[in-house]
Parts: C-alpha cells; sequence; structure tokens
C-alpha cells in the first residue's frame, strides 16, 4: 500500500501513521502503534527531535560517506516523486558506498571523489559514471543545505566523456521487414515458413510485444508492461493506459506528467497481434497452471506468467533485427519509428503527440522535427500555395 503524506514528517500507510525526523542530516523513523492518531504521530516526531538535538545523532566529525548517503536517501524516500528516479539513486549511491563509503565525510576532498570516479570508470560504462557522479553532487548539495557539510566537493569533478548514442530509425521498408519477421515468430514459424521448433514457441510474446510497440507508438518497458487484459477491448480497438510499470517492476497508477492516463485506438494490426498474444497466453495459462505467477492478467508476459524482461526483449528484437536486414536498433526506437513515419505521412502533430502521451506538440517536434525531413519545407510550400491561389482568384473576378 502507498505512503500518504499527511503533512512534513508525518505519513501514514495501512492505518499506521508514520514519523520520519531529519536533524543536522540524520534521519529517525518510526511506525506508531494501530490506534495512534495525529496528535501522537506529532507528540512523537518533536519527541524524536528533541532526542537528536540531545545527543542522538552521529557527530558531522564522525559520519562516513555511506552513512550520510544513508541519510540522504531517507529523506529521498519520502519527497522523491518517482520511485523509478529513487530506484536509480540507490543503485548509484550503491557504486559510492563500494569505493569511498568508509572514509569520513568531513574529511572528503575533491581528489577522492575523482579516484572514486576512475575506480568506477573500470568496470561500468562512462553514462553509469556520469551518473553517479550527478547522483552524488545531488546528495552532497542536500547535505549543504541541511548544514552537514560546508560545501559540495564534488562540484568541480568533470564526469567522462560520453559518445552520443546516434539511434537509428527504421524506414518504412525496413519497418515493413520488420513487422513481417514479428508476424512469423507470432505465429511460431521458422523461415521460409517452416514449422517452429519449441524454443521459438516462447518467443511469441516477444514478437508480439515488439509489433505492437511499432503499431501504437507507446512506451514499450512502462505503458505495455503494465497494461492488463481488462484494460483491452478488442472489438472495439480501443486500449486504456491506466497502469504504468516502473523499472524495479512495480506497477503504479499512471496519470503523471510522463505516463498520461488516456484512451488508445488500436488499428486491426495492432488488434491482430494482440489476439494472438492473447491466444498463446491462454495455452501457456492451462499447460503451466500450477506454475503461473500472474494475478492480474498482464498483457504482456512470458510462458510462466511472468513479467518481460527488457534485456531479453531487446536480445530477441537484435535476432529479429538481423532475419528482417534492418540495421541495429533499441526497442524503444520501435516508438519513434512509428512516430516518425506518421509525421512524414503527414498525420497532423497533434494528433500524433496525443499519441505518444507528449505534454505538449512543442515537444514532439523537438523530438521529431530534425528526423522528418521536408517538414518545414513543406508547410511553407503549402501556405504559400493557398495565399497565391486566393490572390489569382481575387485578381480574376476583379478584372
Amino acid at each position: 500500500m502507498r505512503r500518504e503524506r499527511i503533512e512534513p514528517g508525518i505519513s501514514k500507510r495501512s492505518g499506521h501513521y508514520e514519523v520520519q525526523v531529519y536533524v543536522h542530516g540524520v534521519q529517525r523513523q518510526e511506525t506508531l502503534l494501530e490506534g495512534a492518531t495525529l496528535r501522537d504521530a506529532r507528540a512523537r516526531r518533536t519527541k524524536l527531535q528533541h532526542d537528536i538535538d540531545d545527543g542522538g545523532a552521529i557527530p558531522p566529525a564522525r559520519l562516513t560517506v555511506t552513512q550520510f548517503l544513508e541519510h540522504w536517501l531517507a529523506d529521498v524516500d519520502v519527497t522523491a516523486k518517482s520511485r523509478n528516479t529513487l530506484t536509480a539513486y540507490r543503485l548509484d549511491t550503491k557504486y559510492w558506498t563500494r569505493t569511498i563509503g568508509n572514509l569520513k565525510l568531513a574529511r572528503l576532498r575533491p581528489a577522492d571523489v575523482e579516484a572514486g570516479r576512475d575506480s568506477l570508470a573500470k568496470r561500468l560504462a562512462p553514462k553509469s559514471v556520469k551518473n553517479a557522479l550527478g547522483t552524488l553532487k545531488v546528495a552532497l548539495n542536500w547535505g549543504v543545505r541541511h548544514d552537514v557539510v560546508a560545501r559540495n566537493v564534488a562540484s568541480g569533478v568533470r564526469p567522462p566523456s560520453v559518445e552520443r548514442f546516434e539511434s537509428h530509425w527504421a524506414s518504412q521498408e525496413e519497418a515493413q521487414r520488420l513487422l513481417a519477421v514479428f508476424e512469423r515468430y507470432a505465429r511460431c514459424e521458422g523461415p521460409q515458413g517452416r514449422p517452429g521448433r519449441q524454443d521459438e514457441l516462447h518467443t511469441v510474446p516477444y514478437a508480439c510485444m515488439l509489433a505492437i510497440a511499432l503499431l501504437t507508438c507507446l512506451r514499450v518497458e512502462s505503458e505495455w508492461g503494465g497494461m492488463r487484459w481488462r484494460d483491452v477491448n478488442l472489438t472495439t480497438k480501443t486500449a486504456s493506459l491506466t497502469k504504468a510499470r516502473l523499472q524495479d517492476g512495480s506497477v503504479v497508477q499512471a496519470g503523471n506528467s510522463k505516463h498520461k492516463r488516456r484512451l488508445i485506438q488500436l488499428s486491426k494490426e495492432a488488434v491482430h497481434f494482440l489476439d494472438m498474444q492473447r491466444r498463446w497466453q491462454a495455452k501457456m495459462r492451462d499447460e503451466n497452471s500450477g506454475g503461473w505467477v500472474d494475478p492480474e492478467g498482464f498483457v504482456f508476459t512470458n510462458q510462466y506468467g511472468e513479467r518481460i524482461r527488457q534485456s531479453t526483449l531487446q536480445r530477441q528484437f537484435v535476432k529479429m533485427q538481423a532475419e528482417a536486414g534492418a540495421p541495429y536498433m533499441r526497442v524503444h526506437d520501435l516508438r519513434h519509428t512509428g512516430a516518425t513515419l506518421l509525421l512524414a505521412a503527414g498525420v497532423n502533430v497533434k494528433i500524433v503527440s496525443d499519441m505518444l502521451g507528449h505534454s505538449s506538440i512543442k515537444m514532439t517536434l523537438d523530438t521529431y522535427g530534425h528526423a522528418v525531413p521536408g517538414l518545414e519545407e513543406a508547410a511553407a510550400s503549402q501556405l504559400g500555395a493557398m495565399l497565391t491561389t486566393r490572390l489569382t482568384k481575387e485578381l480574376t473576378f476583379g478584372a
């Protein structure tokens, strides 16, 4: 059950009040017994604050980097707007705990942070190291605001250079070939239509999920990953986006700025792939009835009812790309491909923006405008033609 924030330092979950206190970077948290009132929670919060002020806190001079990061994470746990952000922060703090965690925070120097950065660079990708360094800077800024440290010693530490990943968004011909391969795998057919092997039977959900990503332009992991059959109506060709799956696998209500609650219109091709997925899933549920682990009825699962892992989906996608003769792409690039093809076909940008779930058409144009050559030229030519035609008619009638 999600925690409901009542007021600063007091929240409620499962009918119990929880009290959180942060003083000089030190966190204390308690769950009150059932029946406790808001007045009890406020009194307990005040008592915890006094206890810390009276010496219950770890003196800043003795605070290690690991202890400091734990206190910071406790604060983020209460204030973070996104659980994805919290998950990423937790991963990054583990990196720093392993490298500079035993150092005293008060004696931490920029050189120590640089040494930790270089150590991480030996086993992590540059992008991961850059993210971890950014997280440490955020944590130390929090420490400055709470008078735990005098300055952010990581502020001047430079991150490693990261080469920009060049996405490939499939052309119409490449997308058609990909969709044909997805169809073959969804039908459990091998090359040239031969019957599929037993191991190919379990590639059905991956092929269907990839096809749906291309045909609907939704986010694969979060939006289709959280879709349930009760949200899909194949008769009316619609799907209601009400849930979203986070990176840690948990499913939450959709509705924030990224995952907007909305009604998705499905093409007959999308309905076709969803119907194949539904029939395959029903067969797997019957065969593995004793070990089926999906009580929610998610649209996309593996043969045991487990959620689709994005790493496995990407591996399957790479194999299907090779068979389709398409250049390397990430799974997320299918969403980009669909959006780009729609804009290139002249579909109104507002319609495309709504399909993508963007907050504004500006975001859509900023993301895809450069990828669709000729959009501005076509708009300028169309406007000129409209005005010229009108002007010509007026001059003709006037004569």
